[in-house]
């Protein structure tokens, strides 16, 4: 157990130092000085996804790789002295050892794709055509990369599974001393608000199990949704902070193709900056932009697409693209997210089942009132706290300015771009677990614009033994859900998140010495790879400067 502690401090200790160097590079003393040790951390997230997807373009992510790489992290870290912060590194550990310790990865999703790309990034580097392979591999995220980053000597091959619980314990730990920073200054809008991201986030975010890519776009999201807001109100926006917020929307494109909408507040800041030439004159333009093509040439290599499966945006021409699978493979996406295994009418077509609000019975009777179910206990709350701050309103006094007509302004932005990207999730991907974090926003949005009159007529004061008690009840909630799991669960003597498959996978060998691995309908894991659970017909092979390329035959 000692192991898994020792994993999650070793995680969150690499990261951290990484993304203190990239910092240190990349802004200015000034701007650098006011990130707190867990903002370092997220960033440091960002930093080695994408220089595990660089190395990759030349090199597998092998255990050699991945132990120099995690060495010369902690001599960064001893460098900044990363280890100082012992109240970061010891309470985003204990965080990540009790959610993960006797846990389960997402299921189904992990087993068919998220390890076995994992699996193909740590013995491979990037395979051409990988997606005619399987189909799923295209829907790959950038933290397929930095979980293969974990394959060390140091620990187990389980260490893999460590990043996830890492991105979520240092984004609490964020929340929490963002709560207690604006506290200090008296901000109550803005020290609300990160209550009740952290509020939500610990419900939303309890369970390793169901954590899959989903959680962290969405916890990247609230990152960068909080960032924007906290601009939008202080009126504050420098070169900085928009490439600030540049990042984390490239990364989150980077995570769920549809979080590129991210990059459309990107364009409101720029029109909002004075000295436009500035930001094309910058080096983080160019470099943050590169960073971003180098994943669409990724995708571009494994799919013949730019974003795999939306046919507007494949090439044509390239060898290995398979229109039928990638036509095939967005209707059944689309199929599946509104509601297709659920539906009892007589249609018998992807295609048709999506147009024209075929889906939408079916969806309304099944998943509508599942994501009610999901979202009422939030609703609850914030009617809750909502009751608290007007009733504890009456007797303060007006302690905050009026909204000027900018903020306002900003406002009017961010409800119509919530909005946007709520109608987008309806329309596209009905799914709760794709749309979790797009309703969320919208929602507290509305709840800030209800609620704002009554917040200039209380004091920080009144709310504070609020916050503390529903802070204490969720951090008890999280501890004492998981300490009820690990009871039950370690019965079955898994310490780690099983990972690897119950037996090895039959070889079927290509012409040129290709092949791949088929598991004969069962979840691939992480075993050997390419690994896939069906069959591919006529599949072609041949090795170009040393790159593997896959492309189908008929």
């Amino acid at each position: 157990m000692l192991e898994v502690f020792i994993a999650c401090l070793i995680s969150t200790f690499v990261i951290t130092s990484y993304g203190k160097f990239f910092i240190s590079l990349a802004f200015s003393n000034n701007y650098q000085s006011n990130l707190d040790i867990s903002e370092k951390g997220l960033i440091g997230i960002i930093v080695m996804s994408f220089m595990g997807l660089l190395l990759n373009f030349v090199l597998p992510l092998n255990q050699i790789l991945s132990s120099i790489l995690f060495i010369i992290g902690i001599i960064l870290g001893i460098k900044y002295r990363i280890y100082l912060n012992k109240d970061y590194l010891i309470i985003t550990s204990l965080i990540g050892f009790i959610l993960i310790i006797y846990s389960n990865i997402n299921r189904p999703d992990a087993g068919l794709y998220h390890l076995p790309i994992t699996s193909i990034i740590n013995e491979s580097k990037i395979i051409i055509g990988l997606t005619n392979i399987h189909f799923r591999f295209g829907h790959g995220s950038l933290i397929q990369y930095l979980s293969a980053l974990h394959n060390t000597f140091f620990i187990n091959i389980s260490f893999i599974t460590i990043p996830l619980v890492t991105i979520f314990s240092i984004y609490i730990f964020f929340l929490y001393k963002k709560i207690v920073f604006f506290f200090k200054e008296k901000n109550t809008t803005l020290s609300l608000l990160y209550f009740i991201f952290f509020v939500i986030s610990i419900y939303a975010f309890n369970r390793y199990s169901a954590y899959g890519n989903d959680a962290a776009a969405h916890i990247f999201y609230f990152y960068f949704f909080l960032k924007l807001y906290e601009v939008f109100l202080k009126q504050n926006l420098s070169t900085n902070k928009f490439f600030f917020l540049f990042l984390i929307a490239i990364f989150l494109s980077t995570l769920k193709i549809f979080m590129i909408i991210s990059l459309i507040p990107l364009l409101y800041l720029f029109l909002k900056i004075n000295s436009k030439i500035v930001i094309f004159k910058s080096l983080k333009f160019y470099l943050f932009s590169s960073l971003f093509i180098l994943f669409l040439i990724k995708s571009i290599l494994i799919s013949g697409c730019v974003f795999f499966p939306i046919k507007n945006t494949c090439l044509d021409s390239l060898k290995i693209f398979n229109e039928k699978k990638t036509i095939e493979t967005a209707q059944v996406s689309e199929a599946w997210a509104k509601g297709w295994p659920d539906k009892k009418d007589s249609i018998s077509s992807f295609e048709k089942f999506n147009q024209n609000f075929n889906w939408f019975p079916t969806w309304r009777n099944n998943h509508l009132s599942y994501i009610f179910e999901k979202l009422l206990p939030i609703l609850l709350f914030l009617i809750v706290t909502y009751i608290f701050v007007i009733t504890r309103a009456k007797a303060g006094k007006k302690n905050i300015l009026k909204l000027n007509r900018n903020i306002k302004i900003n406002n009017l932005f961010l409800v119509l771009f919530t909005s946007l990207t709520v109608i987008l999730w309806f329309f596209k991907f009905p799914l709760y677990r794709f749309g979790f974090s797009f309703l969320i926003t919208f929602i507290l949005l509305v709840f800030l614009i209800l609620i704002k009159d009554k917040l200039k007529y209380i004091s920080i004061d009144k709310i504070k033994n609020f916050f503390i008690l529903f802070i204490i009840i969720s951090l008890s909630g999280l501890t004492l859900k998981n300490l009820n799991r690990i009871s039950y669960d370690k019965t079955v003597n898994q310490i780690w998140p099983n990972i690897e498959p119950n037996e090895k996978f039959s070889k079927v060998y290509l012409k040129n010495n290709g092949f791949y691995y088929f598991s004969r309908g069962k979840q691939c894991m992480y075993s050997k790879s390419p690994c896939t659970y069906y069959k591919t017909e006529k599949l072609k092979f041949k090795k170009i400067l040393g790159y593997s390329v896959y492309w189908d035959g008929r």
